[in-house]
């Protein structure tokens, strides 16, 4: 099987978007305990041609993923290890 080529950004065409729906956010529990929430932000699309095979459109998201802390077992905070090592407006 021969690896597909990138697909040629240098033509692509920005297309205008309106969201449908809420923006995607998940929340992960990780095997710590923490709570993490992401949330999937699209900032554009770009619409780089037509499948050969089918001609298709094709299209390629501009993706902005934010993730946060929701929460954590406070054991797993620590001060920092003294002030002159701490960074400004942490301690």
């Amino acid at each position: 099987m021969i690896p597909a080529l990138p697909p040629d950004l240098s033509r692509a065409e920005l297309r205008d978007f309106k969201l449908l729906g809420p923006e995607p956010t998940v929340r992960l529990e990780l095997s710590d305990g923490s709570v993490l929430e992401i949330v999937v932000r699209v900032d554009g699309v770009l619409y780089i041609g037509q499948e050969p095979g089918t001609n298709f459109p094709i299209y390629t998201p501009n993706l902005n993923m934010n993730c946060r802390l929701v929460s954590h077992r406070p054991e797993m905070r620590r001060p920092p290890a003294s002030k002159q090592q701490s960074t400004a407006g942490f301690g």
